[in-house]
């Protein structure tokens, strides 16, 4: 059996990556729970009071559909319409797509790979990770916090300078 020589560099790298990753998601999740327990002490406040003015109600998030155009025709659409847009460039996106499920998740890796993109390391390192590159030199990571169900999606181009 021939043993293969793992580059310690590529392989660190990829943790600090792996690692970030985790903890932006756990400060994401962190951050979600603390604004769902503001809203409901602000409807528990609203309930004590006699008068409750209906006009005012603030939608939980600003959703949008799946955009067409530019690096969003590059990527499959997600199964939820449930899109937060963080960030968007010619040569960069960074979204959120609430209400995937892990199931939906690893469908949606399986699209990816369908259509061409190689998980970076031989293996994958966890189940709700995917930090893939396609042929064309498109790069993907996506994560999906189980607990929120939300999916985060950054893509970038080959033109791109940010590295993952």
């Amino acid at each position: 059996m021939m043993k293969v020589k793992t580059n310690p560099t590529k392989r660190i790298t990829a943790m600090i990556l792996v690692l970030m990753l985790v903890i932006s998601v756990g400060f994401t999740a962190a951050s979600c729970s603390k604004e769902s327990t503001d809203k409901k002490e602000k409807k528990a406040k609203a309930s004590d009071t006699s008068k409750i003015d209906d006009s005012r109600t603030e939608p939980e998030e600003d959703y949008v559909d799946w955009p067409s155009g530019g690096l969003f025709d590059v990527l499959p659409k997600p199964e939820s319409d449930d899109v937060v847009i963080n960030q968007q460039s010619d040569e960069y996106i960074s979204v959120e797509v609430h209400n995937t499920t892990q199931e939906t998740f690893t469908e949606y890796v399986n699209k990816l790979r369908d259509m061409g993109y190689k998980d970076r390391q031989d293996k994958q390192i966890a189940d709700h990770v995917f930090n893939a590159v396609d042929g064309k030199g498109y790069e993907i990571m996506s994560s999906v916090a189980g607990v929120s169900e939300i999916m985060y999606i950054q893509f970038k181009s080959p033109e791109s300078s940010l590295k993952f």
